[in-house]
Formats: structure tokens, C-alpha cells, sequence
């Protein structure tokens, strides 16, 4: 999955060619304290969403891994939208490519970014550290941006959470 800019005006998913992988929608351990793993290495994006969260989005039908350049992602889709956190292990949220209007938002306790698509998609950049980050992105099957952007900060701030600590 790419976000955040390799295709102009798409900040949602894009699939490897072949398509996705399976992957369990078990949810993601953290410690007691919350503080997430302790690197973005071992996180699997596809358990950044545990079943009872995916339900409190709407009714995912699947979760499927990706791979496209090194970015690992997973693509939870429903017949009204597709969710799909990203990690980049290597770009921080200032190295967001722009590619349509953009907020500075908090996330938790998280600098982040949204960014409105041009094509109506949405994206949540919630920074790790000066160079890490996590992409939330959202496409909404009807177009509607204002819902794309809201689901977007619902997962982001389910997501959050488990991220390390910088």
C-alpha cells in the first residue's frame, strides 16, 4: 500500500500487483501501560485494527497485507469504504507529498497531519518520530470526503494507541 502521494490526488491504497495477502485481524499486543511495541519494524499493520475495532468503523468484510516499496500495509474493506494504515518506517510526517489541502491535527498525544485528496479520499499522517510515521487512509465508496476524513480520525485514534513511543 502507498499513501501519501505516489499517485497524485490518491491518498488511499494502492495493491502490489498479484493483490494482498490474507492476514489475522487478531489484536495487536501492547504492555499494560499502552506504549505500543517497541519499534515499527515488528508492528503488522494488518493488527493495528482488532476485530471489535474494525466493528466499531463499520462491517469490515476483510483485511488483506501489503507491500508496495517497502511500505508495509493493510487494506480493511467493506462494501461503503476501504481503511488502510500504512507504516513507513522511514518517512515522518513532514515528509508528507502533498497532494491536496492539508491540517496539522492532533492524534492521542501525536502530531499529526489530515490530508483531503483531491479525488475525495482522506489521509491521517500520525507521526513516530522525526522520521517514522503511520498513514491512516480512507476512500469512501460514495465520494463523501467529510465521511472519508471522519473515519480516517476514528482509525487513527484507534490505531495510535499502539504505536511505539518515541
Amino acid at each position: 500500500m502507498a499513501c501519501g502521494g505516489q499517485v497524485p490526488g490518491q491518498p488511499g491504497p494502492t495493491t502490489a500487483a498479484g493483490g494482498g495477502s490474507s492476514a489475522s485481524n487478531a489484536p495487536t499486543s501492547t504492555s499494560a501501560t499502552g506504549s505500543g511495541p517497541a519499534s515499527l519494524a515488528t508492528l503488522d499493520p494488518c493488527k493495528l485494527l482488532s476485530p471489535s475495532e474494525q466493528q466499531q468503523l463499520g462491517q469490515i468484510s476483510s483485511a488483506n497485507g501489503t507491500n508496495l516499496a517497502g511500505v508495509r500495509g493493510c487494506d480493511f474493506t467493506s462494501t461503503d469504504f476501504i481503511v488502510s494504515p500504512a507504516i513507513l518506517e522511514k518517512k515522518g510526517v513532514a515528509d508528507l507529498v502533498v497532494t491536496g489541502t492539508v491540517s496539522d491535527i492532533q492524534v492521542g498525544s501525536r502530531s499529526a497531519r489530515e490530508m483531503r485528496g483531491d479525488t475525495g479520499g482522506c489521509l491521517v499522517a500520525i507521526g513516530v518520530a522525526a522520521k517514522s510515521r503511520v498513514d491512516v487512509a480512507v476512500i469512501d465508496s460514495r465520494g463523501n470526503q467529510d465521511n472519508a476524513c471522519a473515519l480516517a480520525e476514528k482509525a487513527a485514534k484507534l490505531v495510535e494507541p499502539k504505536l511505539p513511543k518515541s
